[in-house]
């Protein structure tokens, strides 16, 4: 195994310890859900409050927060709405002398952790009983589908990065390889180098999309004849915002830069960057709303990104870079697979391990009971996550053995039955890649 193998093995073992306290920390919810109101859902009061107050699981966006209510009859009550400066995950909703009756509240609430937005509704009666089954505390929408595309696409395009940078610097190895293969070795890097360039300036689009699409949803919760202009403006001045433009900021450099990062040998520079860009990542996610223990969050967030990025990416950066090449030089395919595939098969079994390690401990947290994990649509994507993982991580199991021949010896005397034997031919290896892909 290569030093610099050896070294990305060592640092993705560091996630293990960080991902060991599974189980032992209480969990939370994930998006700013509705915690408790003061007063509580379907609960009556004898006198009118002076003030509704909510709080919610993430911090919230004081601009892009609010809430309306109403009377039995359906007719507003002016409210002034304001946030705390001591808590900011705190709703408050100041009320004129309200009469007899029972009241809806319908709130909307902007997590400046993750930027997404939820609504739900709250009744409360003042001298008259509520029906304790008349409406919900909480409204859970699926997300329009743009919002997704966008999301997957921002987390897809720094997986790819962070995997073409892995092959760059801790997979290809001319100096391990037999001079037939290192010939090939330039017109590969230049392929993922290449694909790199394609990642970052795919990313920063999707930055773009990003921006007009917070735009049009907070446009929505606001007084009409808002301007763009004006909504935009006050979320670039927010926490996601300052994100959002160091996120852009770091995605231009790597674009502007890729011919100066192509000549150098270490890969600290490109790596300091993607680690950055990771950072970003996480910083608007679930895991920056987390408590307690954020950063411990945090960090078992930056390094699930990482491993994911490692083992996805890498292999979408192996497929661009070696593929071609394959395909060309049918002759020495094998050589040519083995270069690539048996190192890359090394590192990739770490981050697989991470990815599950750190995958368990963020639904440890973020989900609060198993029937959260089967109910709710957040945790069904969470379940569908960790099914996904385990298949592709069996499917990577079944191409080590294609690749590694004593691993398919020892698992026969495990088993103490054969294991069989597919070929490894070019016109099977499409097949194994895109399965495990």
């Amino acid at each position: 195994m290569s030093s610099r193998t050896s070294l990305l093995l060592r640092c993705l073992c560091l996630a293990l310890a960080l991902a060991g306290v599974i189980g032992f920390r209480p969990p939370v919810a994930a998006h700013a859900y509705l915690l408790r109101s003061e007063p509580a859902a379907n609960s009556t009061v004898a006198e009118s409050p002076a003030e509704i107050r909510l709080w919610f699981t993430e911090p919230i966006s004081p601009e892009f927060s609010g809430a309306q209510v109403l009377d039995l009859a359906g007719e507003p009550v002016a409210i002034t709405i304001q946030t705390s400066t001591e808590e900011n995950n705190l709703l408050i909703i100041q009320l004129p002398q309200l009469a007899e009756d029972v009241y809806s509240v319908l709130w909307r609430a902007h997590s400046t952790a993750d930027g997404h937005v939820t609504q739900g509704l709250v009744v409360f009666g003042v001298g008259t009983q509520v029906d304790s089954a008349a409406a919900p505390s909480l409204t859970e929408a699926t997300p329009p589908w743009p919002e997704v595309l966008l999301r997957w696409g921002n987390f897809l395009t720094l997986m790819a990065l962070v995997g073409a940078v892995t092959v760059l610097y801790f997979v290809i190895d001319p100096t391990q390889y037999p001079a037939d293969v290192a010939a090939h070795v330039p017109a590969i890097q230049r392929r993922i180098w290449r694909w790199l360039s394609w990642c970052a300036g795919l990313a920063f689009l999707i930055g773009w999309l990003w921006l007009g699409w917070q735009t049009r949803i907070l446009l929505a919760s606001l007084p009409q004849g808002t301007g763009w202009l004006t909504v935009m403006s006050q979320w670039l001045g927010s926490r996601l915002g300052w994100l959002w433009l160091a996120r852009q900021l770091l995605l231009l450099v790597m674009l502007i830069g890729r011919s100066r990062f192509q000549t150098l040998t270490s890969p600290l520079p490109v790596a300091l960057l993607l680690v950055a860009l990771t950072v970003t990542q996480s910083l608007a996610s679930h895991a920056a709303a987390a408590a307690p223990n954020t950063g411990l969050a945090l960090v078992a967030d930056i390094f699930h990104i990482l491993a994911g990025g490692i083992w996805v990416g890498g292999l979408l950066a192996l497929l661009v870079g070696y593929f071609p090449l394959l395909r060309q030089r049918e002759g020495s395919f094998k050589a040519l697979l083995l270069a690539g595939w048996q190192p890359f098969g090394r590192v990739a079994v770490v981050g697989v391990v991470v990815v599950i390690a750190t995958g368990l401990y963020s639904t440890g947290r973020e989900v609060a009971s198993l029937d959260a994990l089967l109910t709710t649509l957040y945790g069904q994507s969470l379940l569908a996550k960790l099914l996904l993982v385990l298949l592709m991580g069996a499917v990577g199991l079944l191409n080590s053995l294609l690749l590694h021949p004593e691993r398919r010896a020892a698992l026969t005397r495990w088993l103490h039955r054969p294991v069989p034997n597919f070929p490894l031919r070019l016109q099977n290896f499409p097949k194994v890649a895109s399965f495990e892909l």
